[in-house]
C-alpha cells in the first residue's frame, strides 16, 4: 500500500490541473469557434472516445492483468501480456479508424447550413483528432503496465504538465485563422509528445523478445474481447444524455450541456479518483491472500466516496447555476429541473462506477457486459423514440434515469456477493438520498446570496461528515485508549 497515497495525490492533482485548465480554457473555445463549432468538437469527443473503446480489450485488459500477476511472477508474465495487448490491439486497428471516419463523414454531412470550406475543415478536424486518439492507444499499453504495478502517478507526471501547455495553445489556435482545425492540430500534438514520453518511461519494463503462450493469448483475447463491451458499456452510461443531444442534433443543446455539467463531470472523476488509486493493488492482494484483509479498506472507501459525492451534489444544487452565470452566462445554463436530475444521476453514476471499478479488481466482467449492454440497448431506443415521438426531452431523461437505476441495482447485487463484508450500506445511500432531498426543499427558501448558500453547505457538509465518520472516529479514539492502557 505504500504507493496508494502518491497514487491518490497524483491523481488528485492532475484532476485540478484538469478543471483548472477547462475553467479557463473552455470559454476561449467558445468565443473562437462560436456555439456551433464548440458544440461539435465537445460532442466529438465523446464519440471518438467511445469509438477507441474498441481496442479489443487490450488496455484495461494488460493493466489488470499487470496488477493480478504483479505478486505471482515477477519476471516474465508482464512481456508475454504485452504482447498480446500489442497484437490485439493490431487486429481492432482497422475497425477503429473506420468508425472514427464515419464519425468524421456523419458530423460534416449533418452539421447544419455552412459554408463548404467550413464543412470541410470540420471533417478534417474530426479526421485528425480521431485518428491520432486510435494511434495513441498504443502509447496507453505502456501506460496501463506503468499503473498495473501500482506505480500509475509517475504517468500523472508526464500528462499534467503537457496538459496545462496544450490546453494554452488549444485556446490560442480556436481564435485563430486555423479555428477547429487549428485545436484539433495541437490536440494531436499532445497526444504524439505524450506517447513519447509514456513510452519511455515504461520502456524498461516491457521485453522485446516475443513469446509464443498460447494458452495465456487466448485467456487474455477472452477476456479482452468481454472488456471491450463493457468499456464502451461504461463510456456510454457516462455520456448517455450527451448522445442524445448529438443523435438529435441540437448543437446548441450540447453547449449549454458542456457548461452547465462542468461541476457534474469533474465531481465524477474525484469520487472515482481514491478507488482508481487502490484498486490495483486490490486486484493483486484479492489474487493471493484472504479476501477478508481487503474488508476494511474497501468499506472505508466507500464511505469516503460518499461523503466527496454527497459535497458535490451540494455543490450543484446551491452553486451550479451562480457559477455557470458567472462563467458564461444564465443563457447557458439548463435549467433548475434538469439541474436536480443530474443530483441524482451523479449518485447513480458514482454507484455504478465504484461498484464496477471494485469487481474489475477480481476480473469479474462477464455479468456486468451482458446487464449494461441489454439496459442500454433496450433504454436508448426507447429514450431515442421518446424523444422523435414527443419532442420532450423530459420523458427521453426519465427513462435513462430509470434504465441507470436498474444497473444500480443489479451492480449492487453483484458486489454484495463478492465483497459481503464491504458491500454498501442501505442507510448510507437512505442517508445521501434524504440530505440531497432536504437541500433541494429548503434552497427556495435562502436567501439568493452567496453566503446563505455557503452557510447551508458548510452546515450539510458537517452533517455528513459526523455520519460517515462515526465509527472511524470511534476506532481511533478505542486503538488510542488501548494503547494508554497497555502503557
Amino acid at each position: 500500500m505504500r504507493n496508494f497515497s502518491k497514487n491518490a495525490l497524483a491523481n488528485y492533482s492532475y484532476l485540478l490541473i484538469t478543471i483548472t485548465s477547462a475553467w479557463f480554457i473552455n470559454p476561449f473555445l467558445l468565443v473562437g469557434l462560436g456555439t456551433m463549432q464548440f458544440g461539435i468538437w465537445k460532442s466529438t469527443q465523446k464519440l471518438i472516445e467511445l469509438a477507441c473503446g474498441f481496442d479489443g480489450g487490450a488496455i484495461q485488459g494488460l493493466k489488470w492483468y499487470t496488477a493480478s500477476n504483479s505478486n505471482k511472477s515477477p519476471s516474465g508474465s508482464i512481456p508475454n501480456y504485452f504482447i498480446i495487448a500489442r497484437n490485439t490491439l493490431l487486429r481492432w486497428l482497422p475497425f477503429m479508424l473506420c468508425l472514427v471516419s464515419l464519425i468524421a463523414v456523419y458530423v460534416a454531412v449533418t452539421t447544419g447550413e455552412m459554408k463548404r470550406e467550413s464543412r470541410q475543415a470540420i471533417f478534417l478536424a474530426i479526421l485528425l483528432t480521431g485518428i491520432s486518439s486510435v494511434f495513441g492507444l498504443f502509447a496507453q499499453l505502456y501506460e496501463s503496465i506503468t499503473i498495473g504495478k501500482g506505480v500509475g502517478y509517475k504517468t500523472i507526471l508526464i500528462r499534467g504538465p503537457w496538459l496545462l501547455v496544450s490546453n494554452l495553445l488549444m485556446g490560442l489556435a480556436a481564435n485563430s485563422i486555423w479555428g477547429l482545425f487549428g485545436v484539433a492540430v495541437v490536440f494531436s500534438l499532445n497526444l504524439l509528445v505524450t506517447a513519447v514520453a509514456l513510452i519511455r518511461l515504461a520502456k524498461n519494463d516491457i521485453s522485446r523478445i516475443s513469446t509464443n503462450d498460447t494458452d495465456a493469448s487466448n485467456e487474455f483475447r477472452s477476456y479482452g474481447k468481454r472488456i471491450l463491451v463493457w468499456e464502451f458499456a461504461q463510456r456510454y452510461l457516462v455520456s448517455w444524455e450527451l448522445v442524445l443531444f448529438t443523435i438529435c442534433g441540437l448543437t446548441d443543446q450540447i453547449s449549454a450541456y458542456v457548461f452547465s455539467t462542468f461541476i457534474f463531470q469533474f465531481g465524477l472523476a474525484a469520487t472515482m479518483q481514491t478507488v482508481s488509486a487502490i484498486t490495483p493493488k486490490i486486484s493483486s492482494i484479492y489474487s493471493t491472500t484472504s479476501h477478508h484483509e481487503i474488508y476494511p479498506i474497501l468499506d472505508r472507501i466507500r464511505k469516503v466516496t460518499l461523503f466527496i459525492a454527497f459535497n458535490v451534489m451540494l455543490i450543484i444544487i446551491l452553486f451550479n447555476e451562480r457559477l455557470v452565470d458567472f462563467w458564461v452566462g444564465r443563457d447557458l445554463y439548463l435549467g433548475q429541473s434538469i439541474n436536480i436530475y443530474f443530483v441524482f444521476c451523479f449518485l447513480q453514476l458514482v454507484l455504478l462506477r465504484v461498484d464496477s471499478q471494485l469487481l474489475e479488481s477480481t476480473r469479474e466482467i462477464k455479468q456486468r457486459m451482458i446487464s449494461s449492454v441489454a439496459v442500454l440497448l433496450v433504454g436508448s431506443i426507447f429514450s431515442f423514440w421518446a424523444y422523435f415521438y414527443t419532442k420532450s426531452f423530459s420523458v427521453s431523461l426519465l427513462i435513462i434515469f430509470l434504465a441507470r437505476g436498474l444497473l444500480v441495482v443489479y451492480f449492487f447485487k453483484l458486489s454484495s456477493t463478492r465483497f459481503k463484508a464491504a458491500r454498501w450500506k442501505p442507510m448510507d445511500l437512505v442517508m445521501i438520498i434524504v440530505l440531497s432531498i432536504s437541500v433541494i426543499a429548503i434552497r427556495d427558501y435562502v436567501p439568493q446570496s452567496f453566503r446563505s448558500e455557503l452557510l447551508v453547505f458548510v452546515i450539510f457538509t458537517i452533517l455528513s461528515g459526523l455520519y460517515f465518520f462515526k465509527n472511524i472516529v470511534r476506532e481511533h479514539i478505542s486503538s488510542v485508549e488501548n494503547h494508554e492502557n497497555r502503557n
